[in-house]
């Protein structure tokens, strides 16, 4: 369970460090790349966020290109799940009461660590940045070879296009002749079923 604090962190910390020295440092980093980074606060964003490594336009650039950050960005639900992990941070940060080891670190880890970690880090520790807290960001695996992913097989357009007319065909015949035959329908709803699972 995560502990949180019963201390509201205030609008700007810069205040607690009049040096402006680094006070937290956001990482990203790739699981297929190695072990995950150490922090006190990790977030796994393989699941919730747009991968960009799956549009060929954006697979080979990095999250520190404005397009590929907010594709990731425009994942329905994640202001707010970088709003937590940044009101976390400041929580832990505030709660350090002395000065000389109030260091926190973030993680935020996806797939090949080139995309979606890399923009949510940025995007982070830009939130941090305009709360006062001097920041340090270091992307582990940015730079890694691109993981190639085997594409999902689909069917060629001429082949898909013949079996939805084999089977619309059978279900005319079906609703022309007036007696259904409970067996035929069956098989043609079964083709149906496997015609979409193969394609989808």
């Amino acid at each position: 369970m995560t502990h949180m604090s019963d201390h509201t962190a205030p609008a700007d910390l810069s205040s607690l460090y009049p040096d402006n020295r680094i006070q937290m440092v956001v990482s990203s980093f790739g699981y297929l790349h190695g072990e995950p980074i150490e922090a006190d606060v990790t977030l796994d964003a393989r699941r919730q966020f747009r991968n960009p490594h799956d549009d060929p336009g954006m697979r080979y650039r990095t999250g520190t290109d404005s397009a590929v950050r907010q594709h990731v960005l425009n994942t329905p639900g994640v202001r707010a799940i970088i709003d937590n992990t940044v009101r976390l941070a400041l929580d832990l940060f505030v709660e350090v009461a002395d000065p000389r080891f109030r260091m926190v670190t973030i993680a935020v880890g996806c797939a090949g660590g080139r995309h979606r970690s890399v923009a949510m880090a940025e995007e982070i520790a830009s939130a941090l940045r305009s709360r006062g807290v001097g920041v340090d960001v270091e992307h582990r695996d940015i730079d890694k070879p691109v993981i190639e992913t085997p594409a999902s097989p689909v069917p060629p357009a001429e082949a898909l296009r013949d079996s939805l007319a084999q089977i619309i065909n059978r279900m005319d015949d079906q609703l022309s002749s007036g007696h259904p035959d409970p067996d035929l329908s069956r098989t043609v709803f079964r083709q149906l079923s496997e015609l979409y699972a193969s394609t989808f």
